[in-house]
């Protein structure tokens, strides 16, 4: 009997020495299979940190004003802003040009405890005055007719020359724009232009939504916009005051992007800058404004008025006696680079985070 018990234990034995072997072997499995998990989740965050923080960057770069008031396009990655998300994150973003308006910002995030960075692209669209006129087809583009009077004008044989009142000296830090935008220095005084009906002719990717939101918004009816200063300084938060193109106060340089949600008129005074309307324009006698001039529907001249610069309309266009429209890519490139609204980028809506980017190492 002892025997028989004795030959059972000894049988026992290496099935619980096998027993405690695959357990071993299971516990050290598990244990390496949570090693490999933890190793994977901590390169995911490391990762994660990395392209949120080139995300935040690009944000960033592309809120802050100094980013985008570079004058001219960088054709090669220009550095323009980096910092810190959280105490893990970090990025350096870059801004390179397409072309004269578009252009990627890039952003590169890493994890300052971790090897390895991760790269994204934002398309965004950018105003540049001089291929704005280099775009333009005509002093006058209109979805309707032109009628003018026998004594009015609508001229575009001199874009070189200065607005009204301006002078060469006024005109001379844009000359060389205006010589690459319109080389040969005419434009055809009207054309059609194609829009949608009742839509305010859009400033490139500049629709009527992105010029309401960053303008000085005046109700529609009827206003006299004039300079006005107090002790040699120009009262630039005054709604009416809208510069003064006859360069003759202090108000020489301020320069307006005003929209009108509705029928506007200019019951004389002047005014210079961008002028949206979304409705009918009307300038009674005497009244001018200098710029860009943008009108859902109808514009008219009343007898004595004058625009300089370029008109685009939805409607049709009238000119009474002795009223003018004179073209100007000084008045056009002044007005356009002078407002710094008009230089914030847009960014570009359909597939704006450009991909595949992703890890950069």
């Amino acid at each position: 009997m002892y025997g028989t018990e004795e030959r059972r234990c000894g049988a026992l034995l290496p099935v619980l020495l096998l027993l405690i072997v695959a357990v071993t072997l299971l516990g050290h499995g598990a244990l390496v299979l949570a090693q490999a998990h933890l190793d994977v989740s901590i390169v995911a965050r490391a990762l994660l940190t990395a392209r949120l923080s080139a995300e935040a960057g690009v944000v960033q770069a592309m809120a802050d004003s100094s980013n985008w008031s570079l004058a001219e396009p960088q054709w090669s990655p220009h550095a323009v802003h980096e910092g810190r998300l959280g105490p893990f994150g970090r990025f350096k973003v870059s801004v390179t040009a397409i072309d004269q308006e578009l252009a990627i910002w890039v952003g590169t995030g890493e994890h300052v405890a971790h090897a390895g960075t991760y790269r994204v692209g934002r398309l965004a669209w950018r105003l540049a005055p001089a291929r704005r006129l280099a775009v333009a087809e005509a002093v006058v583009m209109s979805g309707g007719t032109l009628s003018t009077a026998v004594a009015a004008t609508v001229d575009g044989s001199d874009l070189n020359r200065p607005p009204f009142d301006w002078t060469e000296e006024d005109c001379a830090p844009f000359a060389e724009s205006v010589a690459w935008a319109v080389p040969s220095g005419r434009l055809e005084p009207w054309a059609t232009l194609a829009v949608d009906s009742g839509a305010v002719p859009p400033l490139g990717l500049l629709d009527w939504a992105v010029l309401a939101d960053r303008s000085r918004n005046v109700p529609p009816g009827v206003i006299t916009p004039l300079p006005t200063e107090v002790a040699g300084v120009c009262r630039i938060g005054l709604a009416a005051n809208w510069g003064d193109p006859s360069r003759a106060g202090a108000c020489r340089d301020h320069f307006v992007l005003v929209t009108t949600l509705g029928d506007l008129t200019l019951a004389g005074g002047a005014g210079q800058g961008v002028l949206a309307v979304d409705g009918s324009l009307r300038l009674e006698g005497a009244s001018r404004f200098t710029g860009v001039v943008l009108v859902a529907g109808d514009l008219n001249l009343a007898q004595g008025a004058r625009i300089d610069g370029l008109v685009r309309t939805g409607g049709s266009v009238s000119l009474s006696d002795s009223s003018r429209i004179v073209g100007s890519g000084c008045a056009v490139l002044a007005a356009l680079g002078r407002l710094d609204a008009l230089r914030r980028p847009v960014v570009i809506p359909e597939g704006a985070w450009v991909s595949p980017l992703g890890p950069a190492t």
